[in-house]
């Protein structure tokens, strides 16, 4: 079990939701499922971990370099780093 993430929710409208993520170490967004396509945004370097159903990966990131998943991934993801850890996650609605 992992303390929460903390999250603020920047713009949510009716093409686009924009949510920070900050993590401390052993910090998790929770188990949850995208209902559309989205981007992420490092806000810094370093490596997140991936719980699925039937897998468990490790995802580097790197600052500034942005990548897009579909909609449907249902997923924990998890920090374990020595620092902190941010992304912005952009949720594309339209």
């Amino acid at each position: 079990m992992y303390d929460r993430a903390s999250s603020e929710l920047i713009i949510d409208n009716k093409d686009v939701r924009i949510i920070r993520w900050s993590f401390k170490t052993n910090q998790s967004t929770g188990l949850h499922k995208h209902e559309y396509d989205y981007v992420v945004v490092p806000c810094k370097t370093g490596q997140l971990y991936i719980i699925t159903e039937n897998e468990n990966t490790i995802s580097d990131l790197v600052i500034h370099e942005p990548y897009h998943r579909k909609k449907g991934i249902e997923h924990e993801v998890v920090y374990n780093g020595n620092s902190c850890m941010e992304f912005i996650e952009i949720e594309i609605k339209s």
